[in-house]
């Protein structure tokens, strides 16, 4: 078939042609790139900075960067880990819109036992990174069904570069998710030898000669087969490349059990394509770059050189090392004079060297949502250490919040998924509840209790507060009812321990009693 541009509705993943057309747009060098970019920037993320920022030095000093001391502070991580935590304490999940209270509580009693064998928490924490990362997720869906035991649900939180879609050219929603078995990745990895072993290896190191394309639409779910090898005629190598369906045990009509696409998607972006790539991982590799600057010029001042100079009658070895530095031999007359040497020490700024370094810390946080009340420390000691308490002390409760409103969204469909497998699937109508309701713990305000108690009695002299609402200051977790009903027993409780009679003002004494007696 010739290449032709088919409109996302247009295709047909059971038309091996169609599969072609999706197959030419995976292997694309945009979609390559994009992948690739992906990839690196989550070997930043993992705390593989260090050989980025070598590889970088390289480029930029490439007859002396073996001599540097590479910074390797994963600011990446630091940073993203900071707005990622919109699962640190486990939501609580509750379906409504059942029949009944008791097929209710049924309900969220199996789903609450899917989530924990299948630890969706696990997922969804991940899930939180990736998208904080990247600035899209996405989660996929799946079960292994034993006819001895129930099915096991298992749920998978994917990086960019590890799947492709089809989305709606304009709503964006996507309409075929793909997975590529293959090594296109991995053959930009320096480490690998990109063949693909038996014994479990690196997840990035997998490539091979045969690669499977599994695709899914809501309707349909087909594996594709790519075979590559080489034919020979007339003495030349001609590439061959051959597509076929494979065919799927226990579905060989191609049909999608879920009855729904096995994913949910979550973008940053309304946009149908891709959100603009996230350059926060850049942003750590040429920080680490300034930081391996630093790093250098410590060392360098505790070294220096040594300048010889000397007749060109004399002989010197062929390199003079001091420390870490080659020497530096100046051009020489053709006089006899007497050999002369200079020792040089170095004297950077390095206080001057080590607030650039903050203040570019402090941009890229700014720019990425963090802002911080917090200082760095100014000497190299306490840099390190300084750093941790800027990130620390920055307050990103907005960002988890916006977060957790979205991720109630891949929540919901998470569970439609879930329904739909049940019902299509396996058969059985296991779940009749309308939605998922997920409630966020909201964490508590990192201040001390002196100044928390301090700020309520400011707001309480001012008479900014009724009684109830100071109980939700303390713990912002407790709803309007609870806080009401617990004023109410602090109330109770206070009358019964002063001995107040019902009807009198606690906050004055009876006249009667407080009325001298007349003489």
């Amino acid at each position: 078939m010739q290449y032709k541009k088919l409109r996302p509705h247009e295709i047909d993943i059971t038309n091996i042609d169609h599969c072609k057309v999706i197959i030419t747009d995976i292997q694309g060098q945009e979609n390559k790139e994009r992948k690739e970019n992906a990839w690196k920037a989550w070997q930043v993320y993992q705390g593989n900075t260090k050989h980025f920022v070598q590889e970088e030095l390289k480029r930029i000093y490439p007859d002396t960067w073996k001599k540097f001391r590479p910074g390797d502070i994963s600011l990446a991580k630091n940073i993203n880990n900071k707005k990622a935590k919109a699962y640190k304490i486990p939501p609580q999940r509750i379906l409504t819109g059942a029949m009944n209270d008791t097929t209710q509580d049924r309900e969220n009693e199996l789903l609450n036992n899917i989530y924990k064998t299948g630890e969706f928490n696990r997922v969804f924490n991940e899930f939180d990174a990736i998208f904080n990362y990247y600035r899209y997720s996405c989660v996929w869906i799946s079960y292994i069904q034993d006819y001895v035991v129930e099915p096991y649900y298992w749920a998978r939180a994917l990086k960019p570069y590890e799947y492709d879609l089809v989305r709606d050219e304009y709503t964006g929603v996507p309409i075929i998710f793909i997975l590529t078995y293959d090594g296109e990745i991995t053959e930009k990895d320096v480490y690998n030898d990109k063949t693909n072993q038996t014994i479990t290896e690196s997840q990035s190191d997998e490539w091979a000669e045969v690669k499977y394309y599994a695709m899914w639409t809501k309707s349909n779910h087909v594996l594709v087969k790519e075979t590559r090898y080489y034919v020979t005629e007339n003495n030349q190598k001609n590439l061959e490349v051959n597509f076929e369906f494979e065919t799927i045990v226990g579905n060989e009509n191609n049909t999608n059990p879920f009855g729904t696409l096995p994913i949910s998607f979550l973008s940053a972006d309304l946009n149908p394509d891709y959100p603009i790539e996230n350059n926060l991982y850049k942003q750590s590799i040429d920080w680490n770059i300034n930081y391996s600057d630093y790093l250098t010029a410590v060392v360098s001042q505790g070294h220096g050189q040594l300048i010889l100079k000397h007749p060109r009658s004399q002989q010197v070895g062929k390199d003079i090392y001091v420390g870490q530095h080659t020497a530096i031999c100046l051009p020489q007359e053709d006089n006899e004079n007497p050999t002369d040497a200079a020792y040089i020490n170095a004297n950077p700024d390095l206080p001057g060297q080590l607030e650039s370094l903050k203040f570019g810390a402090i941009r890229i946080m700014e720019e990425h949502g963090i802002k911080s009340g917090s200082s760095a420390g100014t000497d190299s000691e306490s840099f390190t250490s300084g750093l941790d308490r800027l990130i620390a002390g920055a307050d990103v409760q907005d960002i988890i919040e916006s977060n957790q409103n979205l991720y109630s969204i891949v929540e919901n469909e998470v569970y439609d998924i879930i329904k739909s497998a049940e019902k299509n699937g396996l058969g059985r109508n296991t779940f009749t509840s309308d939605s998922l309701i997920v409630h966020y713990e909201k964490p508590k305000v990192h201040i001390t209790d002196r100044e928390k108690l301090d700020n309520l009695e400011k707001m309480i002299n001012l008479g900014l507060l009724e009684d109830w609402e100071k109980f939700q200051i303390v713990n912002p977790n407790m709803s309007e009812e609870e806080a009401i009903e617990k004023a109410a027993k602090v109330k109770e409780q206070t009358k019964t321990v002063i001995n107040i009679p019902e009807g009198t003002n606690e906050l004055s004494q009876n006249p009667e009693e407080t009325e001298a007696e007349p003489e």
